[in-house]
């Protein structure tokens, strides 16, 4: 007895053991269904999203392409309905395409005017079929495509957009209408489900897209439009390479945009970031505080805050556009004035020098009395009236008597003679010593020319000596080897005697390629015992005085 009791009880403990396995085994099922239904509910979900973007790209091209069409068709008070088979027509999609999307609910494009009648607002609604829940409703607008939203059961007389992006109210939109979707009898849009909103403002322009394209879509400007401003939240420094941002990796080293710590927008320039105002750039508050760093570029202009003078950077340094921090004026090109005032007085014949820096330049002043000066040769000098330009006075012994002191010149001629093409013989006796002197001009001017010639014929000890001289002066054009002015003068015979003779010559001349000054001195002896050379002497008081026997002397003078 006791043995069968204890079977018993051994039959019961298993019994409910079983019992709760299957309890266990029944939760787990029933999660399980709860998993796939969830799972199911999204796969549907995702479908209708996908049927919902895909109605809503055919709208947008069908409006696109015939926007005339629809924009006369359409009036601002209640929508006309873009049914799916006039999408189809228009091979905007696909035949094959079901009426309806995963939900049941038949789909359309309702299409009016916009408020001011310049544009078209459409909307891609969906109406009938099975109402979906505001959790469902929320991911399947999310996942639309651009401008996707829904009427959900909290806002039901509003259709928003995906994450609240837009709104619109329902009974503004309609327009106290009921249009459907579906067959005859359907309700108009309501509670639980979609539309997608599309605007446009002319052919071709969708201005509602929450998309920045990165290149250009043709026709679509919009495309490349932000609506807000662009925040630069990194800076950068002006002037500064940068390998990371503006380098040459890939060749992207121009046209980037960046800001610097003030909010100043950078651009990139061949991998230096530069100011994108051009070469204008910020002000100093003086002419010390013009920066020298790699911040300049050549061209850049900067003004000083205390004289308000521009300056621009040539590459190396600052150059003053106008006046200077020296108060001088520099034009690179011609100044046209109505009147010129001088301010400055400066003394005639007292020095000057140009500028340094631009050692060939001119410079105008004005004298004591008011007249006009300019800096001429070191000097300043009046515009009317004579100058000199130039001046050569010298002499030269043609023929010494040793000991001599008579003439004192810078030359002494003791060569033989003749010594062509220095001193020349002629047939009938007369030898010619010819010296010539370079003349520049550098304006239209006068060549003046006063020489002269001594001859000493004499000697103590021998009488009877007779002998002549002549000079020739004249005036060589060299760029033609012309002679432009002559003169010349003749001593009567010299009978154991000395004299000296004098030409002048006065001639007035362009600057041309120069001249010379030709002086051809000559002379003969007739008596029979005396030759060139000789030596001269004078006789008086017991006292013998040596003389030089031939000697030419000259002044020379430019006159402008």
């Amino acid at each position: 007895m006791h043995f069968k009791s204890s079977r018993r009880r051994a039959r019961g403990i298993a019994l409910i053991e079983v019992l709760g396995a299957l309890a266990i085994a029944a939760v787990m099922l029933a999660g399980i269904a709860m998993m796939m239904d969830s799972s199911l509910d999204d796969v549907r979900a995702e479908q209708a999203a996908q049927y919902q973007a895909q109605v809503t790209a055919a709208a947008t091209r069908a409006l696109k392409r015939d926007y005339d069409t629809w924009l006369q068709r359409a009036n601002k008070q209640t929508p006309i309905v873009m049914k799916l088979a006039d999408l189809q027509a228009t091979n905007d999609l696909p035949a094959a395409l079901r009426p309806t999307n995963a939900y049941g609910q038949n789909t359309c494009v309702l299409v009016k005017r916009s408020a001011l009648g310049t544009g078209l607002d459409a909307l891609v609604v969906t109406t009938g079929g099975e109402t979906i829940g505001d959790k469902e409703l929320g991911l399947v607008a999310a996942s639309a495509g651009p401008g996707g939203g829904s009427i959900s059961r909290a806002f039901p007389n509003e259709v928003r957009g995906a994450f609240d992006a837009w709104r619109m109210p329902l009974g503004t939109f309609l327009g106290g209408s009921s249009p459907t979707c579906g067959p005859n009898g359907a309700t108009p849009p309501n509670v639980g489900h979609l539309a997608n909103e599309i605007f446009f403002n002319g052919p071709g322009q969708q201005i509602n897209s929450d998309y920045l394209y990165r290149v250009g879509v043709g026709g679509h400007p919009e495309a490349n439009a932000m609506q807000v401003p662009i925040w630069l939240t990194h800076t950068f420094t002006d002037g500064n390479p940068d390998a990371a941002n503006c380098g040459t990796a890939g060749n992207f080293t121009n046209g980037k945009l960046g800001a610097d710590a003030f909010g100043n927008l950078l651009s990139c320039k061949s991998g230096v970031w530069r100011g994108a105002g051009g070469h204008w750039k910020d002000p100093v508050e003086e002419t010390n505080d013009l920066p020298t760093d790699a911040s300049n570029e050549k061209g850049d202009v900067r003004l000083t805050l205390d004289t308000f003078r521009a300056y621009a950077w040539t590459g190396a340094a600052w150059q003053a556009l106008a006046v200077d921090q020296n108060d001088n004026l520099i034009v690179p090109g011609v100044v046209s004035a109505n009147q010129y005032e001088i301010t400055g007085r400066v003394v005639v014949n007292t020095p000057c020098a140009p500028d340094k820096n631009r050692p060939t330049a001119g410079l105008i002043s004005m004298g004591q009395d008011g007249q006009v000066l300019s800096c001429q040769d070191g000097k300043w000098l009046p515009q009317s009236g004579i100058k000199i330009g130039g001046t050569d006075t010298a002499c030269a012994i043609l023929m010494e008597t040793p000991g001599a002191s008579d003439f004192s010149c810078g030359f002494t001629y003791r060569g033989g003679y003749p010594n062509p093409p220095l001193i020349t013989y002629e047939r009938d006796g007369t030898y010619t010593y010819t010296i010539d002197r370079p003349v520049k001009l550098d304006n239209n001017g006068l060549i003046a020319v006063s020489a002269y010639m001594h001859m000493s014929y004499a000697t103590c000890d021998l009488k009877g000596r007779e002998g002549q001289m002549r000079l020739v002066v004249e005036v060589i054009d060299r760029q033609g080897d012309k002679v432009i002015a002559h003169n010349e003068a003749q001593s009567p015979k010299l009978r154991e005697d000395a004299a000296t003779i004098n030409v002048t010559l006065n001639v007035a001349a362009e600057p041309r390629s120069g001249y010379t000054v030709r002086l051809s001195s000559k002379w003969a002896t007739y008596d029979s015992y005396a030759k060139t050379p000789w030596t001269s002497s004078y006789c008086g008081g017991g006292q013998t005085f040596l003389q030089t026997p031939l000697a030419t002397g000259w002044t020379i003078n430019s006159f402008y």
